[in-house]
């Protein structure tokens, strides 16, 4: 919901708040796209034997602190860190860092998620199917610092009784 939020508040609280979910013809092939990392597989071994992580899919996290809870498509170990990858049907945005705003934000959020289970974690990456693309990011404080925004901004918009008005040229 977070990476929805981003995408458009008012969608993020038609969804959640309201509970008007309706499928269309991209989260159906999102879903369909989806099906390999949807399946838990590997191990996912405690932060003192991160440096034993290869490759887990389908793993759960949470975070008291941060206030979250998220699904990671796909974790791989690297011996000393560990690197959440979301899997995404479509291609790398148009702009420098090729990542979209909803999508950053989300694989941000996985990253720091690990890093409050005990994780070291200072990349990240998202694997768009559509071209095979795997685009990385570095994480640290100042990633926190944004991430904790939009959690705020996002549980300012679900206490609103009332959606928040369209987007413009939307």
């Amino acid at each position: 919901m977070l990476n929805e939020h981003v995408y458009c508040p008012r969608l993020f609280h038609l969804e959640w708040v309201g509970g008007q979910f309706v499928d269309n013809d991209y989260t159906v092939d999102g879903r369909w796209q989806h099906r390999a990392v949807d399946a838990e597989r590997g191990a996912a071994p405690g932060p003192e034997f991160q440096d034993q992580w290869r490759e887990a899919t389908s793993v759960s996290l949470s975070s008291e602190r941060l206030g979250l809870i998220g699904k990671a498509d796909v974790i791989h170990g690297t011996g000393a860190s560990v690197v959440p990858v979301d899997v995404k049907r479509g291609r790398p945005a148009p702009t420098a860092d090729r990542i979209w705003p909803p999508e950053r934000m989300q694989i941000i959020a996985l990253a720091h998620l690990l890093r409050d289970n005990g994780y070291a974690c200072d990349q990240a990456a998202i694997f768009f199917v559509e071209t095979r693309t795997k685009v990385t990011i570095n994480v640290g404080p100042e990633t926190e610092a944004v991430l904790l925004e939009a959690v705020d901004s996002l549980r300012q918009t679900a206490r609103s009784l009332d959606p928040p008005p369209p987007l413009v040229d939307s």
